[in-house]
């Protein structure tokens, strides 16, 4: 069906000079929310141990002792293109798009609680997390038309995104070093699609859906090296329900399959140091078909270290990634980014505090401040 589809795409554009071009940066269903993770390219969602495992991957829940509260503010990437050819048929008209920083908001709120003597029963996890995020403007380029008629003042915003609520459970084997976990989530997306300037006349969709979900995962640190952890993560797909009865122009978040590693290098600067190497691989699988959200199977990586600095009483961790996320659906493009950050903890301190910092390479610079702080 995707298949006929493309190709009368393809033979409706065929009187231009070029084809829609794959353009809007895709972060439909591969935002970041922000952390330690962000800073190194997203390479350790999948091996980390956070109030974010809630939703990345509950096994991290099991690390756990004691009882965490975490939050991340950043910046959600938007995207502004330039519409030339003709609106009709859609998937004719050519897009030229470039990446902006976006507006700043809050992106994860989370609590863990362990269970039991220093989470020898486990940890709850319960978190707000954005887990996908696309705003893009479109405006009229020269000699723009729908159906042959101008449409010189067309403008359109088309968003996208989804927030997920998370009741996670993690508990870990003390002998083995073996983690697993599970969880529910409930999925909370926000459609838009504003259209005007256009001969056909005005188009004003805003519609809320849900649906729920789960997520289980599992990690492993090997006895014969407690410094290498692997990760893996599943999210099935969720189905979105329109809260207003309407068609939705979104109605299925795909499947995700994650799996990381993170080495940890001790001994360095005299045993004052270390350094922490990650890499990770996300599979966003095939979505459904739609006019502006198609979604394709996607496959994004992260790669990225952190050196742990120790400066008297502190330790400062410095962050250098690369995060790969080419794209996930038709009229969408890649969005790679290059990463650093820096944190701040005072030695067997309660509290942490990160910066993170991002750089597209098709436009827009991303940054977010997460904070933590551990109960005693």
């Amino acid at each position: 069906m995707r298949s006929a589809r493309r190709l009368l795409w393809i033979a409706a554009g065929s009187a231009f000079t070029s084809l829609g071009y794959a353009q809007v940066p895709d972060l439909v269903t591969a935002f970041d929310a922000g952390g330690r993770a962000l800073g190194m390219g997203t390479a350790t969602n999948a091996t980390g141990a956070s109030s974010a495992s809630a939703l990345y991957n509950p096994a991290g829940l099991g690390y756990l002792t004691r009882a965490e509260i975490g939050a991340s503010a950043r910046n959600f990437p938007e995207s502004r293109t330039v519409v030339t050819g003709d609106l009709v048929p859609t998937g004719s008209e050519r897009l030229e798009s470039r990446g902006e920083s976006g507006p700043e908001g809050l992106s994860h709120l989370g609590f863990v609680m362990p269970l039991g003597s220093e989470g020898r029963r486990g940890a709850i996890g319960v978190a707000l997390t954005n887990g996908g995020q696309m705003r893009d403007t479109r405006v009229a380029g020269p000699g723009l038309t729908e159906g042959g008629i101008g449409a010189g003042t067309y403008n359109q915003l088309l968003k996208n995104r989804t927030d997920f609520v998370s009741i996670s459970y993690g508990k870990g084997n003390f002998d083995s070093g073996f983690n697993w976990g599970v969880g529910l989530l409930y999925a909370r997306n926000n459609t838009i699609n504003n259209r005007t300037g256009v001969p056909s006349g005005a188009t004003l969709y805003n519609e809320q859906s849900s649906g729920f979900g789960g997520v289980v995962g599992v990690m492993f640190a090997p006895k014969s090296n407690s410094n290498l952890t692997f990760g893996a993560s599943y999210q099935t797909e969720i189905k979105l329900k329109s809260n207003g009865g309407n068609v939705l122009l979104y109605d299925r978040i795909p499947a995700r399959l994650s799996g990381g590693v993170a080495i940890r290098k001790d001994g360095m600067r005299q045993g004052k140091d270390y350094l922490v190497v990650g890499a990770e691989v996300v599979h966003h699988f095939d979505g459904s078909d739609g006019i502006f959200f198609d979604r394709d199977p996607q496959t994004t990586m992260g790669i990225g270290a952190e050196y742990n600095y120790q400066m008297g009483g502190h330790r400062i961790p410095i962050r250098l990634g690369y995060n790969f996320v080419p794209s996930g659906g038709f009229n969408f493009g890649s969005r790679n980014v290059f990463t650093y950050g820096v944190g701040f903890r005072p030695e067997n301190g309660d509290w942490g505090v990160d910066l993170s910092f991002g750089r597209a390479q098709r436009g827009g610079v991303d940054a977010a401040l997460s904070v933590s702080y551990r109960f005693k």
